[in-house]
C-alpha cells in the first residue's frame, strides 16, 4: 500500500509531491467536490489527481448526475462517457429531468473533460465533440423537431462511424445504442467480426467455441466477459453504399440471438484491437477463421506500416490478446486445416511458430464438423 499511496501523493502534472495523512475511512465514498472545497484546494486539480489513482487502480471513482432542484443524486455512472439521455425523475423533490445539450456539456467540463470545439448546429439538431480528462474522444448528439420522431438511434450512430464523428458504435441486444465505455470498460472481451449475412450456424459455433476456451483462461476466470459480434464499414457495404434496411435486419437478427453488436470502421485487426484496450487492460480474444488467419499472414496488407507485417503484430500483441481459430475443411481433399498445420509463407515460418508455441494463436477445440460446409456468402 506504501507505493500506491506515494502514487496518490503525486499529481499527474509531476509537480511537487503532496503528503497528507487521514483515518482509512476518510478514502471511502470521497465527495471530490467536497474534498477540494474542505481543503481550499483548486477543484481541477483536485479531480485531476483523482482520475489519475483511478487509473492506477487505487479508488473507482462514479459519476453522478444531480438533480439542479435538490441535488440529489438522480443517477450513477462508472465513466462520464455513460451518462444518459433519457429522463431522470427526482424521488426527492418528484421532479422531471432531461438533461439538454447545454446542461451535459457543463456538467462534463466541471468534471475534467473538454469541448474540442463549439457546438456545431446541424440540420439534424445540435452535436458537441468532446474529449474525456485521458484525452478520449466521444461525441454527444440532440436531434431536435417532429422530422426526428421517428428516428432510429442505430442508424443515427451508424452515420457517426460512417462520417468520422466517432470511432465505432455499440448496440445492445435489445437495439440500444450505447456508449462503447458502458459495455467495454475493465471487462474481458471476446469478439467475432463478420458480415453475418445471413447469421450461419458456423458463425455462432466459431462464438461458442471461442467463448468456451477463453473463458477458462487462467486470467479471465471470475471475470466479467462481453461477447461482441463486430461489423466493419467494409463489411456493411454493398457496392457503393450501406443498404440500411438490411443493416438493421442484420443488427436485429443478431440481437434476437442475444449478441451485442460493435460497428466499427477498422478494417486492420491491430487497429480493433488498439481500440478495445483503450477501455480495458484485461484479456481479449479475437476469434476467426483459417480464410482471416491467411489474409492476416497476407504481408500485401500492411504496405501502410514502415514496420510492415512486424509493426502490425507488434500492435496486435502488444497487450493481453491472443486470436481463436476456427477449422476449415478443403472442399476439394477434405483435409481439415487448423491453426496447428495451417503453412505460411516460408519467410514468416518462425514468426507464426513463434506466434503458436506462446499460445497467442490457438486452435479451437469441440467444433461441429457438420457446420464446415456452410458459407455464408453460398
Amino acid at each position: 500500500m506504501v507505493d500506491e499511496r506515494e502514487h496518490l501523493r503525486r499529481s499527474p502534472d509531476k509537480e511537487k509531491p503532496v503528503r497528507a495523512e487521514a483515518p482509512d475511512r476518510a478514502l471511502c465514498r470521497v465527495n471530490v467536490i467536497d474534498f477540494a472545497a474542505a481543503r481550499h484546494l483548486d477543484d481541477a486539480r483536485v479531480i485531476a489527481a483523482f482520475l489519475h489513482a483511478e487509473r492506477l487502480g487505487i479508488f473507482e471513482l462514479l459519476w453522478n448526475v444531480l438533480c439542479p432542484g435538490c441535488g440529489g443524486v438522480l443517477g450513477s455512472s462508472a465513466t462520464l462517457k455513460s451518462v444518459k439521455h433519457e429522463d431522470y425523475i427526482c424521488a426527492l423533490c418528484a421532479a422531471g429531468y432531461q438533461p439538454n445539450l447545454d446542461e451535459m456539456v457543463g456538467r462534463l467540463c466541471g468534471f475534467g473533460a473538454s469541448l474540442d470545439r463549439e457546438i456545431q448546429i446541424r440540420e439534424y439538431g445540435r452535436m458537441a465533440n468532446m474529449a474525456d480528462p485521458f484525452g478520449n474522444g466521444f461525441d454527444l448528439i440532440e436531434f431536435s423537431g417532429p422530422a426526428f420522431a421517428g428516428v432510429d438511434n442505430r442508424l443515427m450512430a451508424l452515420q457517426l462511424v460512417q462520417k468520422g464523428l466517432t470511432r465505432a458504435a455499440v448496440f445492445l441486444s435489445n437495439g440500444t445504442v450505447v456508449q462503447p465505455a458502458d459495455v467495454l470498460y475493465k471487462k474481458c472481451i471476446i469478439v467475432e467480426r463478420g458480415s453475418f449475412r445471413p447469421v450461419t450456424k458456423v458463425a455462432i459455433d466459431m462464438l461458442e467455441c471461442a467463448t468456451a476456451q477463453f473463458v477458462q483462461e487462467p486470467k479471465v476466470q471470475g471475470e466479467d466477459v462481453v461477447v461482441l459480434m463486430e461489423m466493419t464499414l467494409k463489411n456493411l457495404i454493398e457496392g457503393d453504399a450501406i443498404d440500411h434496411k438490411d443493416f438493421l435486419d442484420r443488427v436485429d437478427i443478431l440481437g434476437s440471438l442475444g449478441k451485442t453488436v460493435l460497428i466499427s470502421n477498422y478494417g486492420e485487426f491491430h487497429r480493433l484491437a488498439s481500440y478495445l484496450f483503450l477501455y480495458t487492460k484485461k484479456m481479449i480474444g479475437i476469434a476467426m477463421g483459417i480464410p482471416t488467419l491467411r489474409e492476416i499472414f497476407d504481408e500485401q496488407y500492411y504496405a501502410d506500416l514502415d514496420g510492415g507485417i512486424l509493426e502490425s503484430f507488434g500492435r496486435l500483441f502488444k497487450n493481453d490478446l491472443k486470436l481463436y481459430v476456427y477449422p476449415f475443411r478443403e472442399p476439394k481433399s477434405g483435409a481439415i486445416i487448423s491453426a496447428g498445420n495451417l503453412r505460411v509463407a516460408p519467410n514468416l515460418v518462425h514468426l507464426y511458430a513463434y506466434l503458436v508455441e506462446n499460445r497467442l494463436i490457438e486452435s479451437m477445440r469441440g467444433f461441429n464438423e457438420n457446420c464446415f460446409p456452410i458459407f455464408s456468402k453460398d
